[in-house]
């Protein structure tokens, strides 16, 4: 019998979690500035020209225009070559919406096609998919976190008329992306006292949004905005 060529590891021996997560919510909920409150170099991936956005955090951005342009950027950071341009220990793909749009396009220029046809939109699925699987994976040998920042959407269930929500991608999307990342956060905006604005970020389904942990009962249901501080409780020893 030929012997394991695998190394056996602990989990506990893990000193370092590189996150992969989502982080969605109502437009100008403030995604992207929460985004940027993890790692000390974020570095935004803009799909949205969110340059008012950026000038406030004063942070490192790139704006890919083109699907070969994703393809190239894809490549520089699995190899670790992007940082001999940019240093950077947190990767936030801003937004996935926007991401879609660009990689449909690219994907209608090769057809030729004005209006997308069935075959077109499975091709795109198969693009994201591959680019978030790509970024994924990356993560650890590269030392980087990777929000993907959605918008939400929400649908009307045709069999029980149950009004539901989630991030804003196709049916084909929305079923597999969530469970391609680490933590799925939502964002929830309300309207505090005296003209105030209070924000929450739900960490557990609050029975309309959905959205989960993989830490096992250190979160809150509703934890701060402040990611740096829930990235604290997920890695720590002790627990909540």
């Amino acid at each position: 019998m030929r012997a394991l060529s695998l190394e056996v590891r602990n989990t506990g021996e893990i000193d370092n979690v590189w996150l992969a997560n989502i982080l969605y919510g109502a437009s100008k909920s403030g995604k992207t500035s929460l985004a940027a409150t993890l790692g000390d170099k974020p570095l935004v991936i803009d799909f949205d020209e969110g340059l008012l956005t950026l000038r406030e955090l004063r942070v490192n951005y790139l704006q890919p225009r083109t699907w070969e342009e994703v393809l190239e950027l894809t490549t520089l950071v699995r190899s670790g070559k992007l940082r001999e341009k940019v240093d950077f220990d947190h990767l936030i793909w801003d937004s996935h919406t926007f991401f879609y749009a660009l990689v449909m396009e690219g994907v209608l220029r090769i057809s030729k096609r004005a209006q997308p046809q069935i075959q077109d939109w499975g091709l795109a699925n198969e693009r994201v998919k591959l680019v978030y699987e790509q970024l994924r994976r990356a993560r650890s040998d590269q030392k980087y976190h990777f929000t993907l920042v959605c918008h939400e959407r929400t649908d009307k269930d045709e069999n029980t008329g149950r009004i539901v929500g989630g991030i804003n991608a196709t049916p084909a999307l929305m079923a597999v992306v969530p469970a391609m990342f680490d933590e799925m956060y939502y964002l929830a905006v309300s309207a505090g006292p005296q003209n105030t604005v209070k924000r929450g970020v739900w960490t557990v389904q609050n029975g309309f949004f959905p959205a989960g942990s993989r830490s096992r009962g250190r979160l809150l249901p509703v934890e701060e905005p402040d990611l740096r501080q829930i990235y604290g409780k997920i890695i720590s020893q002790g627990g909540k």
